[in-house]
């Protein structure tokens, strides 16, 4: 029986664990799970705590929820553009859980549940996407000033907020190096629905078939899809004629404009939650990650390399996974030009297709262990509480 206590507190749960953010929750409560009891406090998202309790049953998780206001106050703020919203009565029903337990420490999954902690309290913060990293790339990316001039009014707005709520992180984690957060933990993005399902064994694929998966209701994600359908597809679709691109996600896509992108071309064909996601790896040669803002790491990146996959992604995709950049397995590149050339150079020379399929498989397994990655989570804790 795990004799000390921790509460952790998110904004959803943590099943299914299909998408990027529910993967890492599910494991970081899995590795703390092991050693500590936890009291796990969903913040509204009523559906996510029933789910949680069918589908993570353990002895040492305890499933809470809490609904927070939606008062025309809470509306009005979240209209003006404040991104780290703070509720008195959820303030009060933390603090009565941790008068009633003494946690060792209260676990934070992204760092907006902070503002929700009493001071008193040891704070760790799984912090994830840094929200000046998000912000400042959205401002570079956004197509108008207008939209801009938006985005930065959000950012002034809340950066005191932000800088605040770090300052009260007594150990804070990152998935990536991140300068501005020079005392943070590297804790990073591990392939987790894939590797806790045991071993796979290695499957090259030379079909002329690309991947592409992601949640597509995410901003980011569908903004990178749309340009690489219209600035990279149409040119792959010359040079390559019998060329597919499969889409993942979890939920359908909300822009209309990459909806009316993929339903117009017979060569591309959108799935949706699927259930056997290693199957479509299997059956393809090559994946591929247009993504230029966001925050945190591209968890798809280190599932596709360890399907045995080589990945072309961009710049700001890369983030996390530098060690890799520009081998045989892993192109990076802001330029239609330069994706249209290495997917088309790879696609057609089977043999190098095949090898960095190998490459990637490797090299994955030789840096990804998610026993290691527990025990890492878990001692650092330990030399703090």
């Amino acid at each position: 029986m795990n004799s000390e206590s921790i509460l952790f507190i998110a904004q959803s749960g943590p099943c299914p664990p299909r998408d990027g953010k529910r993967q890492r929750t599910y494991a970081l409560l899995q590795a703390l799970s092991a050693r500590y009891q936890v009291d796990f406090l969903i913040i509204d998202h009523q559906s996510d705590f029933l789910i949680a309790q069918e589908q993570f049953p353990s002895n040492f998780v305890r499933f809470l929820h809490f609904t927070s206001e939606t008062g025309i106050w809470e509306k009005i703020k979240h209209k003006i553009g404040f991104v780290f919203p703070h509720s008195l009565k959820l303030n009060q029903y933390i603090q009565r859980l941790c008068s009633q337990t003494d946690y060792a420490f209260v676990f934070s999954r992204y760092i907006q549940p902070v503002s929700q902690i009493p001071k008193n309290q040891n704070i760790v913060a799984d912090i994830d996407d840094d929200f000046e990293e998000i912000f400042k790339t959205r401002i570079s990316n956004a197509k108008s000033w207008s939209r801009k001039l938006r985005l930065w009014q959000i950012f002034q707005l809340n950066k005191l907020v932000y800088n605040q709520l770090l300052a009260r992180i007594a150990l804070p984690i990152v998935v990536k190096i991140e300068p501005k957060i020079t005392t943070a933990f590297l804790l990073p993005n591990l392939p987790f629905q894939l590797i806790l399902k045991g071993e796979y064994l290695f499957k090259p694929c030379s079909a002329k078939t690309l991947l592409y998966v992601g949640k597509l209701t995410y901003s980011p994600n569908s903004q990178g899809l749309i340009w690489f359908l219209i600035e990279v597809w149409p040119q792959l679709i010359q040079q390559i004629a019998d060329i597919k691109l499969i889409l993942i996600s979890i939920e359908n896509p909300q822009s209309l404009k990459l909806l009316d992108l993929i339903k117009s071309d017979s060569q591309i064909e959108l799935k949706i939650n699927v259930d056997n996601l290693e199957e479509y790896y299997e059956h393809a040669g090559l994946v591929i990650a247009p993504v230029f803002e966001g925050g945190g790491s591209n968890i798809k990146i280190a599932e596709a390399l360890w399907q045995g996959r080589p990945v072309i992604t961009t710049e700001f995709g890369v983030s996390g996974y530098e060690e890799f950049k520009n081998n045989s397995f892993l192109k990076v590149g802001n330029n239609e030009i330069f994706w249209t050339n290495e997917i088309v150079e790879i696609l057609f020379d089977r043999e190098r297709l095949v090898k960095s399929q190998r490459l990637s498989f490797e090299a994955s397994r030789a840096k990804y262990s998610f026993k290691v990655w527990r025990d890492d989570l878990l001692n650092m804790v330990s030399k703090n509480w």
